[in-house]
């Protein structure tokens, strides 16, 4: 409600460095020995997701499938991309935003290596993907399909969209 919003004040937080985190992780207590700080990059560098990562081995898992399906999308046909946003679509607990929230850094991701701005990420293999991914793709394709990819996160914040046909647009546009 405007009332609510007009006594509010929103803080922007900007990136913590790449020093910091390490330091921060190293000292950290951790449940699991998985290496989580090969996602880093992807699960874009928040803190309390990052502190999730070190305690739930399932959120780990979770986050390298979500990479894991983003690249084998990409690389699929149009049959096969159809078919995995049937699946998901049937699935009660889909929900576009949060499956885009990761991808969407992906392409971001993708789109600063492909351009050669700067590298965020450590691991090598996913370093590999995205150069695999950027090799089919101008920078402007890719930046059009991040463009599509947020604009459709923030729709389905705003809006009640058909899940289903959003994800459709972005399998065509990737």
């Amino acid at each position: 409600l405007d009332t609510i919003l007009s006594r509010v004040y929103p803080i922007k937080f900007n990136f913590v460095s790449d020093k910091e985190i390490s330091k921060v992780l190293d000292a950290m207590p951790s449940k699991y020995s998985g290496n989580f700080k090969n996602i880093l990059g992807i699960v874009g560098l928040r803190p309390g997701l990052i502190y999730d990562l070190s305690q739930k081995e399932e959120l780990i898992k979770k986050y390298e499938k979500i990479i894991d399906d983003f690249f084998d999308f990409a690389k699929a046909d149009l049959n096969s991309r159809f078919k995995y946003i049937e699946k998901c679509s049937q699935s009660k607990e889909f929900d576009i935003r949060k499956l885009l929230d990761s991808w969407i850094m992906i392409l971001r991701l993708a789109l600063f290596q492909r351009a050669q701005i700067y590298d965020l990420i450590n691991d090598n293999e996913v370093k590999e993907r995205l150069a695999e991914f950027g090799k089919k793709r101008t920078v402007k394709e890719i930046s059009d399909s991040l463009r599509l990819a947020q604009e459709i996160y923030f729709l389905g914040k705003s809006t009640n969209i058909n899940q289903r046909l959003a994800f459709e647009m972005l399998a065509l546009a990737l």
